[in-house]
């Protein structure tokens, strides 16, 4: 194969290629450590999905802080309006799967109503899980008015 374009090297796993490397580096920096003071080599093994883990702990924490925030009552993310089945005018359903922002803002406006995508309710990920509840009933009555098919913009 010709190599006439930069490609990247392939990797032997999934994941991020940078924090794969960066724990097994620290792994094996640990093992020559134990080795220089006990003389034992060391198995070394990295977990993608405890890096992965460990990676979102900050999101985990700002979850967390809501939770006290609302006086200790449990934030329910498991039916969220982002990730949902609608049901359109024309009886079909619609899955969407928004995740990013710049998704949320194009989604409204797809929908005709920017305003949602400027509502300070809204303006996060963590918002719109927060107001899930009325997030939902807001895109079901939206999703009722539209027919499925795909707009671009």
């Amino acid at each position: 194969m010709s190599r006439s374009h930069q490609q990247a090297p392939a990797h032997g796993s999934f994941g991020d290629p940078v924090l794969s490397t960066s724990a097994t580096v620290y792994g094996i920096a640990l093992a020559l450590l134990a080795r220089g003071k006990t003389g034992q080599g060391q198995l070394v093994t990295t977990s993608l999905l405890h890096a992965a883990l460990a990676m979102q702990l900050p999101e985990l924490v700002a979850v967390e802080r809501a939770q006290d925030e609302r006086g200790g009552e449990p934030l329910d993310y498991a039916g969220q309006a982002m990730f949902a089945p609608y049901r359109c005018r024309d009886g079909r359903d619609l899955v969407i799967v928004v995740i990013q922002d710049e998704q949320w803002r194009r989604l409204c406006g797809a929908l005709g109503r920017p305003d949602l995508a400027d509502d300070a309710r809204y303006a996060t990920a963590l918002d719109r899980a927060r107001e899930s509840a009325a997030l939902g009933r807001l895109l079901a009555d939206a999703f009722a008015i539209e027919v499925t098919t795909i707009k671009e913009g």
